[in-house]
């Protein structure tokens, strides 16, 4: 977990000081920039605590693979990564269409000011319920 939130704050940094040299709005606020990151702080904490405990309570014993070679491997995590983003996509539509989804996800829409940080700004169950629903 703490590498994630590391790799977070990073690409926050990089993209920052990239964004200064061609911002996405002109006459940005440093507030909105600290409103924003002060929000995915939040929601790093609160998605991560809400993950673990719906993750732990959905998890199975593994069962043994059998070695299929690194093509058929290859093969399996193109499905798995196209599958993914499949049904993210749905979700994402879905998050659009539904008044209950749309409560979650709108904090993700209504930012003001876009900068690098206007991505990582949601509400913290958005992460639980894509654990539960992708």
């Amino acid at each position: 977990m703490l590498f994630q939130i590391g790799l977070i704050l990073g690409l926050c940094l990089v993209l920052g000081c990239f964004e200064l040299l061609f911002p996405a709005q002109k006459e940005q606020k440093p507030s909105a920039r600290v409103r924003n990151l002060t929000l995915t702080a939040i929601y790093l904490v609160m998605a991560s605590i809400m993950t673990a405990i719906i993750s732990s309570s959905l998890r199975s014993e593994p069962r043994p693979l059998q070695d299929l070679g690194v093509i058929s491997s290859l093969i399996i995590l193109f499905e798995y990564l196209f599958l993914q983003d499949l049904i993210f996509y749905w979700y994402h539509r879905l998050q659009h269409h539904s008044k209950w989804l749309w409560a979650v996800h709108e904090l993700h829409h209504a930012d003001a000011d876009l900068n690098a940080t206007s991505s990582l700004r949601t509400y913290w169950l958005e992460a639980p319920l894509q654990t539960l629903l992708i």
